[in-house]
């Protein structure tokens, strides 16, 4: 489970956040990406806002 927003402004605190583009961009180079999408079951206050993924070492 990965945020799907940006958490902080500042990279040394925690937690940290992103968007979908940009954890791809880390992933793809290194990972077959199985899935990657909109959790459909997170608590309502972080609906939309979670995204889910299985990937494969290549």
């Amino acid at each position: 489970m990965w945020f799907n927003f940006p958490l902080t402004n500042d990279m040394e605190k925690r937690p940290f956040g992103g968007s979908k583009e940009e954890y791809l961009n880390y992933f793809k180079p290194l990972f077959n990406v199985n899935t990657f999408k909109n959790c459909y079951n997170s608590i309502p206050s972080r609906m939309g806002r979670e995204l889910f993924g299985i990937f494969e070492k290549t």
